[in-house]
Parts: C-alpha cells; structure tokens; sequence
C-alpha cells in the first residue's frame, strides 16, 4: 500500500472493507503492511477483530516508536516489532541469536 501513485490511506480502508464482507475472510486476523504510519493506522481505524501491524520500528527515533506502539495496543492489535543491531559487526541487520535479543 506504499506504491507513490495510490492514495494509500483511502486504498487501504477500501480494501479492507472490501474483504470485511466476505464470511470466509473475516473470520482470519489481518495483517496491515506499511512503511507509512498514516496508511496503518487508517487500517487499524476500519478492522474488526484483532489485527497484526506488521511492522513498527525505531527509526523514526523512540518517542515515536512508543507512540505508535501504545496506539497499537488501544486498537487491540498485535505487533511485529524488528531488532536491529546498530552497533558490531553485521550492525545493520537482524538481530540473530538468543544471547542478544533480550538486550534489545
């Protein structure tokens, strides 16, 4: 829902509407996908149920990650939440192992 053509927040809710009527659908979690926290939350705005945001993350800085993670939970939805490493070796990728992801 990011592609800079559409207007995403209204694609999103129409689409989410669209397959909101449909029984057999409406029955499983939806997972809302943006990288815009506009588009999610327009999401989250027409859902029934409980949803899954995929994904937030800090690189916007951490008093907006809190934000948007506390408006996720007011909407009832889960969250899939990424670490990354920012410092040491491989500091841009995942975070991998058991040793190292409590710390995050």
């Amino acid at each position: 829902m990011d592609e800079g053509l559409l207007d995403a927040e209204h694609a999103m809710e129409t689409f989410l509407k669209l397959i909101a009527v449909e029984p057999d659908i409406a029955r499983v979690p939806v997972m809302i996908d943006s990288s815009k926290w506009s588009v999610i939350e327009a999401g989250l705005k027409c859902v029934a149920g409980k949803p899954i945001v995929n994904s937030i993350s800090m690189k916007e800085g951490i008093e907006p990650f809190i934000a948007h993670a506390r408006k996720v939970r007011r909407y009832g939805a889960a969250v899939v939440v990424m670490g990354l490493r920012r410092e040491g070796p491989g500091r841009h990728g995942r975070a991998q192992g058991r040793d190292l992801r409590p710390r995050l």
